[in-house]
């Protein structure tokens, strides 16, 4: 199991996930159900390794994601990566697979804290 750390920001209107370790599906589901507060999501996952996750659960994760994404219509997640860790790749993979259930939240995949943040529109 990985080490996440959440964080709100309620006046921001934000949530931030730090991941430590090997994550799975289970992580992210159980942390996105009961951290998923605010219109706005950061998960900082530079730190963290997708070789726990199977392709079959990288095509289910965004159905699941659906179900929480209702009450956060017009929200955004942004996914922070490392660009030398191969799962940044992954990262982008699960993107387009978010984009492919047309959920009604935005996804972006960021290397840069900065670029995170402004694309959020937080200062944190």
């Amino acid at each position: 199991m990985s080490d996440i750390s959440v964080r709100h920001f309620q006046d921001m209107d934000l949530t931030v996930l730090v991941v430590r370790g090997p994550l799975s599906a289970g992580d992210i589901v159980h942390h996105a159900s009961h951290s998923y507060t605010t219109n706005r999501v950061l998960w900082d996952l530079r730190a963290a390794s997708a070789e726990r996750l199977s392709p079959e659960e990288y095509e289910t994760l965004p159905q699941f994601m659906r179900t929480l994404s209702i009450p956060r219509a017009r929200g955004k997640t942004a996914l922070l990566g490392d660009k030398s860790n191969p799962d940044f790749d992954v990262l982008h993979m699960y993107k387009k697979l978010v984009e492919s259930t047309s959920l009604p939240v935005e996804y972006q995949v960021f290397s840069s804290i900065e670029e995170a943040k402004r694309w959020l529109g937080v200062t944190v």
